[in-house]
């Protein structure tokens, strides 16, 4: 018989706005809204900062969310579920926004448009929490529930006798 598992119901708790890891999610929510002003700011027929506003933009929305999950405790509903989510995002516009830096450092100095070198600045900063935020969700996901559950199930073998211990 599976035992069910209790998981807390969702409640507001703002206090959690103040963790590191919230930190980190609304630093990158107002970052990529500062990059995504600027460089619209410029109105270059430039393809690939097209590609940097569209990132900032899914960035607002993601970043956003796992703020609101977080301070209203959905994140401990389910946490297998958000621990990997997070990992997915996090790593992903980890890159995602490395190549943005870089895209916005060619166009300023291509261009030498004073918004897009202040974009540019704004842009690596949030590369940066991306990758602070990267190493915060792997520590958690190594060091969680996640983890635990799988140590867990592992099936350890005794080398001498080939028994199971």
């Amino acid at each position: 018989m599976h035992s069910v598992r209790k998981y807390p119901k969702p409640k507001f708790e703002g206090w959690k706005l103040a963790k590191y890891s919230s930190a980190l999610q609304i630093f990158q929510t107002l970052g990529s809204l500062v990059v995504f002003i600027l460089t619209s700011s410029v109105g270059s027929q430039f393809p690939p900062t097209y590609a940097v506003l569209l990132t900032s933009i899914f960035t607002i929305i993601g970043a956003a969310v796992f703020v609101i999950s977080d301070a209203f405790n959905f994140n401990k509903t389910e946490p297998d579920e958000w621990i990997f989510w997070e990992s997915v995002f996090t790593s992903s516009f980890s890159f995602l926004f490395t190549v943005n830096t870089m895209t916005m450092l060619y166009s300023s100095i291509r261009w030498n448009n004073t918004a897009w070198w202040l974009a540019t600045v704004v842009c690596s900063m949030v590369t940066m929490s991306f990758f602070l935020s990267l190493i915060h969700v792997m520590r958690k996901q190594t060091k969680g529930h996640i983890a635990l559950t799988q140590e867990e199930n592992i099936v350890r073998f005794n080398t001498r006798m080939n028994r199971r211990v």
